[in-house]
């Protein structure tokens, strides 16, 4: 219980994130001066899609990514659940014996 309202007091809840990047997106769509459907025809992101996802929030992925494409916004996918690299040679010798997991644990 503790952990919910943690999430809820720190925003880190599915939805409050996501409509956060819909603001986000919809506020530089306006910067540069863009209509729904002429980012839409930009990106190929349906105006129905896009106009769904200013408004609730909800879209794909493969179209979130083409928007971002579209508005120039790609740099910080790239990082996204990225593994920092380590710079001090006890923990590179330490990665190297690590396994690398290719698939999860069943919890039992």
């Amino acid at each position: 219980m503790d952990n919910i309202l943690d999430d809820i007091l720190n925003d880190n809840v599915p939805s409050t994130i996501a409509k956060r990047i819909s603001q986000n997106m919809k506020q530089r769509r306006l910067d540069l001066n863009l209509t729904q459907a002429l980012l839409s025809k930009k990106s190929g992101v349906s105006f129905g899609t896009l106009k769904r996802f200013e408004t609730s929030a909800e879209i794909s992925l493969k179209s979130l990514l083409q928007l971002a494409i579209s508005l120039n916004a790609t740099e910080l996918f790239n990082d996204l659940f990225k593994i920092e690299k380590s710079e001090r040679i006890d923990d590179i010798l330490k990665q190297k014996r690590e396994i690398h997991r290719k698939r999860a644990r069943i919890n039992v």
